[in-house]
């Protein structure tokens, strides 16, 4: 059974629908779109839901079924997908490693790490029982204890008892709160989950009694453990992110079900109640004609027009940061972000050294697979230059920021003769964790050496010709980049009937 929730639901639970799944907790939203869906009491196996950006899914849950949803998704939409088979609630005999804020590295079975985050003291070395609460495939957090999932309720050691938020109904609450404390063992807490509303009280018990007799076995089976081990794997996760063309197919894919406008995925991954409100009002009117990728030119414009921009740098399974410059946005489109430096030390990735008095000013343009940021001295000079490489720079306006998504391949140039490739280890594991290929990651390595070969001639050569970039977009991703090529025009008739955008006073040092 099959939960699908967020600005996607519409589309992909009427693909999974024609496809013969079965749902179950639907909204009336939904319902009411999809009247012919199969519903079922039993519980949630796969959860569908908007990633925090919004600009793609996240796929939770039974791994055979959260991979089958994955498959059909991709194959219909595409998007890149980080899968990661060993999820939340997944169940380690560890060793620990290391002492770190915080916790404790602790060593997996594979040769792979974890960071353990507790207040305990263990000794290094020692082994400890723990299960997955943040999935990563580089580095998953782990919390001590052991941790049991059933449809309608979770057994976590150490925890205390809780009701989804999905839970309603006041009585049924202070059952099941009632139930737990009965059944549960001093130090056990219970996670009754939504499922647990279309159930009644005998079925959780039943299920709840299961899972505790199954918990005891773990953690007596754990302690007879004397290296990492995988005791019990949890549920599957999946991270599917989309770029703008995932997300126009995705348009065409809701219209089979129901009035859509072609943009509303873009338009409603922006996070604005007021856009999003006037597309909803004009579908349900059955006007279709709006042009929705000159609403979204004009609120990129809106952001880029303030005096600091802020700017979201995420990454494909979470651990992305937040930096802030002014912004300008020029008359053929181009869009120029300033941060000035004011600590010494070193740059990350470029090696060169940082001193207070530097600028930074970045280059690039409206959906936008590079961000090349240039390094100069409080003197003028070049020092350095880091290309980012990124699915197509989009933005949100809850709360306002420019976003993309770090491939993690970039390409340096410095002073000192160094020019080349960077990250390309993490590269090609973000390409082996995409678990059905997907064509368009792979061409990042051909821009990479692309963009390598012209700063060896000229490193100056993106910033002062920032056209090659856009010119370079559309050679190695071919007809797929026509709506980054129709918004930079929307841009550019925007901005060109008057001055500039923006407060910067030079794009160039």
């Amino acid at each position: 059974m099959i939960r699908v929730r967020g600005i996607f639901a519409t589309a992909i639970a009427g693909l999974l629908d024609s496809s013969g799944y079965t749902f179950s907790d639907v909204s009336e939203q939904l319902l009411k779109r999809l009247g012919s869906l199969r519903i079922s009491r039993e519980g949630v196996r796969v959860t569908v839901k908007d990633l925090d950006s919004r600009k793609g899914v996240l796929i939770v849950g039974e791994r055979d079924v959260a991979l089958q949803v994955l498959s059909l998704v991709k194959a219909c939409m595409g998007g890149v997908g980080v899968v990661v088979v060993q999820g939340p609630y997944t169940l380690y005999r560890a060793r620990v490693s290391e002492k770190t804020e915080g916790g404790y590295i602790v060593e997996l079975p594979g040769a792979r790490r974890g960071y353990l985050r507790t207040k305990r003291m263990h000794g290094i070395g020692g082994l400890v029982t723990a299960h997955v609460v943040r999935p990563d495939p580089i580095l998953p957090v782990l919390e001590e204890g052991v941790a049991v999932t059933g449809r309608y309720a979770r057994v976590i050691e150490g925890s205390v008892h809780s009701v989804s938020e999905h839970i309603k109904d006041g009585e049924f609450t202070l059952e099941l709160l009632s139930l737990a404390s009965q059944l549960a063992p001093e130090g056990w807490g219970v996670r009754f989950r939504s499922a647990a509303k279309s159930a009644s009280i005998l079925e959780v018990m039943e299920e709840l009694r299961r899972l505790l007799e199954e918990a005891r076995k773990l953690k007596d089976f754990a302690l007879n453990v004397h290296e990492p081990t995988l005791v019990k794997e949890g549920e599957a996760i999946i991270f599917l992110h989309f770029e703008p063309e995932n997300m126009f197919v995705a348009d065409s894919l809701r219209s089979r079900f129901h009035p859509t406008l072609e943009g509303h995925h873009l338009i409603k991954s922006l996070g604005d109640n007021l856009m999003s409100d006037k597309l909803d009002s004009l579908e349900e009117k059955g006007i279709l004609s709006e042009d929705t990728l000159d609403w979204y030119a004009r609120g990129l414009l809106s952001i880029l027009s303030g005096r600091s921009v802020r700017i979201i740098h995420d990454k494909p399974f979470g651990r992305g940061f937040v930096w802030h410059a002014s912004a300008r946005v020029n008359s053929d489109g181009f869009v120029y972000l300033e941060r000035s430096i004011t600590s010494n030390g070193y740059y990350d990735g470029l090696g060169v050294k940082k001193e207070a008095g530097d600028k930074i000013l970045t280059v690039t343009y409206p959906f936008s697979r590079f961000l090349a940021h240039y390094y100069f001295s409080a003197s003028g000079s070049l020092k350095g230059v880091y290309i980012n490489l990124n699915l197509p720079l989009d933005y949100v306006l809850s709360p306002p920021a420019l976003w993309y998504l770090d491939v993690f391949l970039d390409v340096v140039w410095t002073r000192e003769g160094r020019v080349g490739l960077i990250d390309v280890e993490e590269y090609e594991a973000l390409k082996a964790l995409d678990a059905y290929p997907n064509e368009k990651l792979g061409k990042y390595r051909e821009a990479a050496e692309a963009l390598t070969s012209v700063l060896l001639k000229d490193p100056e050569y993106p910033l002062k010709n920032p056209q090659f970039l856009v010119d370079l977009q559309k050679e190695i991703w071919g007809d797929s980049e026509k709506y980054s090529r129709s918004l930079l025009d929307k841009i550019r008739a925007v901005v060109g009937v008057g001055r500039p955008v923006g407060s910067m006073e030079d794009e160039v040092h």
